[in-house]
Protein backbone atom coordinates (compact mmCIF):
# COMPACT_ATOMS: atom_id res chain seq x y z
CA UNK A 1 0.00 0.00 0.00
CA UNK A 2 1.34 3.40 -1.01
CA UNK A 3 1.53 5.99 1.75
CA UNK A 4 -0.14 9.32 0.92
CA UNK A 5 1.66 12.11 2.72
CA UNK A 6 1.84 15.89 2.63
CA UNK A 7 4.97 17.94 3.23
CA UNK A 8 4.70 21.38 4.80
CA UNK A 9 7.51 23.84 5.36
CA UNK A 10 8.43 27.37 6.37
CA UNK A 11 5.42 28.16 8.52
CA UNK A 12 7.36 31.03 10.15
CA UNK A 13 4.82 31.55 12.93
CA UNK A 14 1.87 32.02 10.57
CA UNK A 15 -0.81 30.13 12.51
CA UNK A 16 -3.56 31.27 10.13
CA UNK A 17 -1.81 29.91 7.03
CA UNK A 18 -0.96 26.71 8.93
CA UNK A 19 -4.60 26.16 9.86
CA UNK A 20 -5.71 26.78 6.25
CA UNK A 21 -3.12 24.31 4.93
CA UNK A 22 -4.08 21.70 7.53
CA UNK A 23 -7.76 22.05 6.57
CA UNK A 24 -6.87 21.54 2.92
CA UNK A 25 -4.74 18.51 3.75
CA UNK A 26 -7.59 16.97 5.79
CA UNK A 27 -9.81 17.17 2.70
CA UNK A 28 -7.33 15.13 0.65
CA UNK A 29 -7.23 11.78 2.51
CA UNK A 30 -3.58 12.17 3.46
CA UNK A 31 -2.12 9.47 5.72
CA UNK A 32 0.71 11.53 7.22
CA UNK A 33 1.99 15.11 7.30
CA UNK A 34 5.71 15.88 7.56
CA UNK A 35 7.18 19.25 8.46
CA UNK A 36 10.44 20.43 6.86
CA UNK A 37 11.34 23.15 9.35
CA UNK A 38 11.41 26.89 10.00
CA UNK A 39 8.35 26.57 12.20
CA UNK A 40 8.19 29.68 14.37
CA UNK A 41 10.49 32.55 13.44
CA UNK A 42 8.50 35.54 12.22
CA UNK A 43 6.44 38.52 13.35
CA UNK A 44 2.99 36.89 13.29
CA UNK A 45 2.20 34.39 16.08
CA UNK A 46 5.06 32.06 16.94
CA UNK A 47 3.56 31.11 20.32
CA UNK A 48 0.20 29.82 19.02
CA UNK A 49 2.02 28.19 16.10
CA UNK A 50 4.38 26.38 18.50
CA UNK A 51 1.51 25.25 20.70
CA UNK A 52 -0.37 23.89 17.66
CA UNK A 53 2.65 22.10 16.18
CA UNK A 54 3.64 20.52 19.49
CA UNK A 55 0.14 19.06 19.90
CA UNK A 56 0.11 17.80 16.29
CA UNK A 57 3.33 15.84 16.94
CA UNK A 58 4.20 15.63 13.23
CA UNK A 59 7.43 14.08 12.01
CA UNK A 60 9.43 17.32 11.85
CA UNK A 61 12.96 18.51 11.26
CA UNK A 62 14.77 21.68 12.25
CA UNK A 63 15.36 24.52 9.82
CA UNK A 64 18.03 27.18 9.88
CA UNK A 65 15.78 29.68 11.64
CA UNK A 66 14.66 27.11 14.20
CA UNK A 67 18.33 26.69 15.03
CA UNK A 68 18.77 30.47 15.28
CA UNK A 69 15.82 30.78 17.68
CA UNK A 70 17.50 28.58 20.28
CA UNK A 71 21.08 29.77 19.71
CA UNK A 72 22.82 31.99 22.23
CA UNK A 73 24.09 34.41 19.59
CA UNK A 74 23.25 38.13 19.76
CA UNK A 75 19.84 38.98 18.33
CA UNK A 76 17.77 42.00 17.49
CA UNK A 77 14.39 42.77 15.91
CA UNK A 78 12.07 39.85 15.24
CA UNK A 79 14.63 37.24 16.31
CA UNK A 80 15.09 38.93 19.69
CA UNK A 81 11.31 39.31 20.14
CA UNK A 82 10.68 35.66 19.22
CA UNK A 83 13.37 34.42 21.59
CA UNK A 84 11.89 36.47 24.43
CA UNK A 85 8.35 35.25 23.75
CA UNK A 86 9.05 31.51 23.45
CA UNK A 87 8.38 29.43 26.53
CA UNK A 88 10.83 26.81 27.74
CA UNK A 89 8.64 24.03 26.31
CA UNK A 90 8.91 25.65 22.86
CA UNK A 91 12.70 25.90 23.09
CA UNK A 92 12.91 22.29 24.29
CA UNK A 93 10.75 21.12 21.38
CA UNK A 94 12.87 23.03 18.86
CA UNK A 95 16.07 21.72 20.42
CA UNK A 96 14.95 18.11 20.05
CA UNK A 97 14.14 18.35 16.34
CA UNK A 98 16.61 16.44 14.17
CA UNK A 99 18.32 18.17 11.25
CA UNK A 100 17.26 15.35 8.90
CA UNK A 101 14.80 12.49 9.09
CA UNK A 102 14.80 9.22 7.15
CA UNK A 103 11.83 6.95 6.52
CA UNK A 104 13.56 3.69 5.66
CA UNK A 105 10.31 1.92 4.70
CA UNK A 106 9.50 4.63 2.16
CA UNK A 107 13.13 5.47 1.25
CA UNK A 108 12.36 9.16 1.86
CA UNK A 109 14.82 11.67 3.33
CA UNK A 110 13.66 14.96 4.83
CA UNK A 111 16.11 17.87 5.00
CA UNK A 112 15.70 21.62 5.24
CA UNK A 113 18.52 22.64 2.87
CA UNK A 114 20.88 19.81 2.05
CA UNK A 115 21.41 16.65 4.12
CA UNK A 116 24.49 18.37 5.60
CA UNK A 117 23.50 22.05 5.98
CA UNK A 118 20.15 23.66 6.73
CA UNK A 119 21.11 26.97 5.12
CA UNK A 120 22.46 25.82 1.76
CA UNK A 121 20.24 25.78 -1.33
CA UNK A 122 19.95 22.32 -2.84
CA UNK A 123 17.78 22.95 -5.90
CA UNK A 124 18.61 26.58 -6.71
CA UNK A 125 21.75 28.54 -7.49
CA UNK A 126 22.22 32.24 -6.78
CA UNK A 127 24.41 34.15 -9.22
CA UNK A 128 24.90 37.73 -10.45
CA UNK A 129 21.97 37.44 -12.87
CA UNK A 130 19.55 36.15 -10.23
CA UNK A 131 18.40 32.69 -9.22
CA UNK A 132 18.15 29.59 -11.38
CA UNK A 133 17.60 25.90 -10.89
CA UNK A 134 20.75 24.09 -9.88
CA UNK A 135 22.31 21.77 -12.41
CA UNK A 136 22.14 18.03 -11.78
CA UNK A 137 25.93 18.06 -11.24
CA UNK A 138 25.63 20.78 -8.59
CA UNK A 139 22.81 18.93 -6.81
CA UNK A 140 24.77 15.67 -6.81
CA UNK A 141 27.83 17.41 -5.36
CA UNK A 142 25.72 18.94 -2.55
CA UNK A 143 24.18 15.55 -1.77
CA UNK A 144 27.61 14.02 -1.23
CA UNK A 145 26.57 10.49 -2.13
CA UNK A 146 23.23 10.52 -0.30
CA UNK A 147 20.79 8.49 -2.39
CA UNK A 148 17.09 7.94 -1.68
CA UNK A 149 14.00 7.45 -3.82
CA UNK A 150 12.64 10.80 -2.63
CA UNK A 151 14.40 13.72 -0.96
CA UNK A 152 12.22 16.53 0.40
CA UNK A 153 13.88 19.87 1.11
CA UNK A 154 12.51 23.31 1.99
CA UNK A 155 15.30 25.86 1.61
CA UNK A 156 15.15 28.57 0.28
CA UNK A 157 11.63 29.50 1.39
CA UNK A 158 11.49 32.94 -0.22
CA UNK A 159 11.26 31.62 -3.78
CA UNK A 160 7.67 30.45 -3.09
CA UNK A 161 8.06 28.08 -6.01
CA UNK A 162 7.73 24.36 -5.60
CA UNK A 163 10.58 22.62 -7.41
CA UNK A 164 11.42 19.12 -8.49
CA UNK A 165 14.48 17.53 -10.04
CA UNK A 166 14.88 14.03 -11.35
CA UNK A 167 18.44 12.74 -11.25
CA UNK A 168 19.84 9.48 -12.61
CA UNK A 169 20.52 8.11 -9.11
CA UNK A 170 17.23 9.27 -7.56
CA UNK A 171 13.60 9.08 -8.43
CA UNK A 172 12.75 12.58 -7.20
CA UNK A 173 13.97 15.60 -5.19
CA UNK A 174 11.17 17.95 -4.25
CA UNK A 175 10.84 21.35 -2.56
CA UNK A 176 7.22 22.06 -1.62
CA UNK A 177 5.76 25.55 -1.64
CA UNK A 178 6.11 27.16 1.83
CA UNK A 179 3.03 27.38 4.06
CA UNK A 180 2.66 31.20 4.02
CA UNK A 181 2.52 31.40 0.23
Amino acid sequence: MQLRFAAIADIHGNIWALEAVLADIRSRSVDLIVNLGDHLYGPLDPIRTADRLIVLDLPSISGNQDRELIASTPAQGTLQENRGALREEHRTWLGKLPSTLLWPEQDVLLCHGTPFADDVYLLEQVHAEGVSLATPEKILSLLGGVSHSLILCAFPPHSYQPSASALPVFKQITKPCPVPA
